[in-house]
């Protein structure tokens, strides 16, 4: 294979792209330092702060841990409903979370891993479409949600990172067909692998665009000239080679649904789903998932009417202080913006109305693509099931913006004034979202493991009871700050050798002395 990868096109880049240095130079040098110091404020926080959102404790924390062997399954025992989790949801994320943790031997280690997958964003944005990354981890931070996945435990902004590159990719093999590579089905491929097994969300989507890539190759066959000469030139064997890695990647990236499938007889377990009249059991029953029934005066909404108002944010800041969380949650059950928003609909209109002064600009060069791509892009995000909790799929509006920049560049033939349009209204945007939260997304809690263990009272609870040497003890009805009672946060207990059992029901204690 690696003669393959040789013959012609030895450098990874698929455009004819003409620089603009003054244009990117002035642009760059302007932006350079909002960028480092919004860089530096995101890194010192991820590295200070622990994430208290939900489901940092409730499952992230714990399963990196016990994947990476932090912890053992003998120190923490899982309740039923988390370990179902443990046991049927892809695993790659954990992994890595752990890893940071183990080399770091710090739990906020785990933070960094959406700003790594912004970074690998933006490096592909480089690489393909020559866009800076400057430009682009600016105009990325003015969007709330992802703000605030960049110093969070959550996995959903470094998953969109990955699945928005592969996305990217494709659209620059739909521009340039006749640059298309072997190195880029290879890396389309891969970022495929890696996606589905990041998160189980992306198991309806992420197939779709491996399809649509495959259905590009095949109907613009006559066009892949760089690919033919690659093919032509290279041996019996690495072809083969090539055939082979494809196949591998692929029948990867469904590993954990095989795996389901054999063991569990359900490839989406622990979902509980129907097709028909055929039944996949598992312990998550659909209408338990949060997003499906929140808030509670759309339940009966039509998917993309949910989506829709969501991006619009309607009605999405009712009771919430600061204007946008993690989840979209903290806010009462009945307010009607739980799980609405996230992306600050200003943004969001403002670069559909761009993109459609930019389409109409560029048609002859471009023709109708980019329009076909950003409609594509949509309404499969639109019907995506969970799409209204806008943090499960925010490579839409990390690949609009995306295309917005690349579309700009290229009219700066045109017009010059036209990156300074976009980046000086982005900038506004920024300062919007940054000084009405009181910059809470950079500002530093001081939330340590032992600040956070005082906080929620774990330290008076466990010197209450105390627990003997070797004991197992339940922690009921605790949710998301079970896990802080586990023995690798209480050094000061380690001789103690104990074991906390997760539970949220008093059956799953098996008789334990259950925690006061």
């Amino acid at each position: 294979m690696s003669t393959l990868l040789r013959v012609s096109n030895p450098r990874f880049s698929f455009t004819h792209l003409p620089e603009v240095k003054s244009e990117v130079d002035l642009s760059t040098r302007w932006l350079l330092i909002p960028v480092i110091v919004l860089l530096g404020a995101l890194i010192r926080k991820a590295w200070i702060d622990v994430d208290v959102a939900w489901d940092s404790f409730a499952y992230h924390l714990p399963l990196a841990a016990l994947r990476t062997g932090i912890i053992s399954p003998e120190q923490y025992h899982l309740s039923a409903r988390i370990n179902s989790i443990h046991q049927g949801y892809a695993a790659l994320a954990d992994y890595f979370q752990g890893f940071l943790w183990r080399i770091t031997g710090r739990v906020q280690a785990t933070n960094f891993l959406g700003i790594f997958g912004l970074a690998f964003f933006s490096a592909t944005l480089k690489r393909v479409f020559r866009i800076s990354p400057v430009h682009a981890l600016f105009c990325f931070f003015c969007i709330p949600v992802v703000l605030i996945q960049s110093t969070s435990t959550y996995i959903d902004l470094f998953g969109n990172c990955v699945l928005g590159s592969m996305v990217m990719v494709i659209l620059a093999a739909w521009l340039w067909p006749e640059k298309v590579s072997v190195k880029q089905i290879l890396l389309v491929v891969a970022l495929f692998c890696v996606v589905l097994n990041i998160k189980m969300l992306y198991l309806p989507v992420a197939p779709f665009w491996l399809l649509l890539f495959a259905a590009i190759l095949y109907f613009q066959r006559d066009k892949l000239a760089t690919l033919k000469v690659q093919w032509n030139n290279a041996t019996s064997f690495a072809r083969f080679g090539l055939i082979a890695g494809v196949l591998a990647l692929v029948s990867l990236g469904f590993v954990n649904e095989v795996k389901n499938a054999l063991v569990f007889h359900n490839p989406v377990y622990p979902i509980d789903m129907r097709i028909g009249h055929i039944h996949f059991r598992g312990e998550i029953a659909n209408t338990q998932i949060a997003s499906v029934k929140e808030p509670a005066y759309l339940e009966h909404a039509p998917r993309v009417a949910r989506w829709l108002l969501s991006v619009l944010e309607y009605r999405a800041f009712e009771g919430r202080v600061p204007l946008w969380t993690n989840s979209q949650g903290d806010v009462p059950f009945t307010s009607p913006a739980l799980r609405m928003g996230g992306y600050f609909s200003p943004i969001v209109l403002f670069n559909i109305l761009w993109f459609g002064l930019l389409q109409t600009r560029l048609r002859d060069r471009f023709g109708r693509k980019p329009a076909y791509f950003v409609c594509l892009l949509t309404v499969l995000t639109a019907f995506q099931p969970g799409a209204e909790e806008l943090r499960y799929l925010m490579y839409w509006l990390l690949c609009l913006i995306s295309v917005n920049l690349f579309l700009t560049t290229q009219l700066l033939e045109e017009t010059k004034y036209a990156r300074i349009i976009f980046l000086g209204t982005m900038a506004a945007f920024m300062i919007f979202v940054l000084c009405s939260t009181g910059f809470a997304y950079l500002r530093t809690n001081g939330w340590s493991v032992q600040q956070v263990s005082r906080m929620w009272g774990v330290d008076g609870k466990l010197s209450a009871m105390p627990p003997h040497d070797g004991e197992v003890v339940c922690v009921l009805g605790k949710g998301q700050r079970s896990f802080m009672y586990a023995p690798i946060f209480h050094p000061n207990l380690a001789g103690l050798h104990y074991r906390v059992m997760e539970a949220n029901t008093p059956a799953e204690c098996q008789g334990a002395r259950v925690l006061p």
